[in-house]
């Protein structure tokens, strides 16, 4: 079980263990048992569990701001890469063939794209790094994994935008575009199926 997983897993027991806690409150408010140190000591053992599973809210909830930090991040990363494929797609013709009065003005525009994708790719993993404690392991191996193919596959687009080869760049954003939505899929499902929803169940 990952480390988010067990997070998880104490929240969703939360509410659970409060209304264990709240029988035994009762048994000792009543006066009947207020002097039974059994008693006692259960309530003091199930208090001890529920603060125990207070501070691991506290802990899934800046997780959480983590993990949104850095899908915001990747949707942004994301979506300036699509968009810079997009222009690709639509002016593919006009890069291929040198002759072709649009041919340098084509080219100008990727190269302004394609900067805004340089100055980005570097903010995700630097988030993850400068926050990696709040991340699950596992996901955090994937997605690094996953990004630094990105870097890799971006360093070598980078080149094909330089020497404006359109074809190997066309491939080379289809390949960066499946590895971001990849790496976002991992962050969105532990948010928003895992964490977000294990707060949530607090609030029902």
């Amino acid at each position: 079980m990952t480390v988010i997983a067990e997070l998880v897993g104490a929240v969703a027991a939360l509410k659970g263990l409060a209304s264990d806690v709240m029988p035994v409150v009762e048994r000792i408010r009543s006066g009947m048992r207020a002097h039974n140190d059994e008693v006692k000591k259960e309530l003091s053992d199930k208090l001890d569990v529920l603060q125990g599973s207070l501070t691991k809210v506290g802990i899934l909830a800046r997780a959480a701001d983590a993990y949104a930090e850095t899908h915001e991040q990747l949707s942004r990363l994301l979506w300036l890469t699509e968009r810079t494929h997009g222009v690709v797609k639509e002016h593919y013709d006009d890069c291929a063939d040198r002759l072709r009065t649009e041919w340098d003005g084509s080219w100008r525009v990727i190269e302004a794209l394609y900067g805004d994708i340089v100055r980005e790719r570097g903010a995700v993993s630097s988030t993850m790094l400068a926050r990696q404690e709040w991340y699950d392991s596992d996901d955090r191996g994937r997605v690094q994994t996953l990004l630094g193919q990105f870097q890799s596959e971006s360093t070598r687009a980078q080149e094909q935008v330089e020497t404006r080869s359109i074809a190997r760049l066309d491939d080379g954003l289809a390949t960066m575009i499946q590895g971001l939505r990849d790496a976002d899929d991992i962050v969105r499902n532990t948010l928003f199926k895992g964490i977000l929803a294990a707060l949530e169940q607090l609030s029902s």
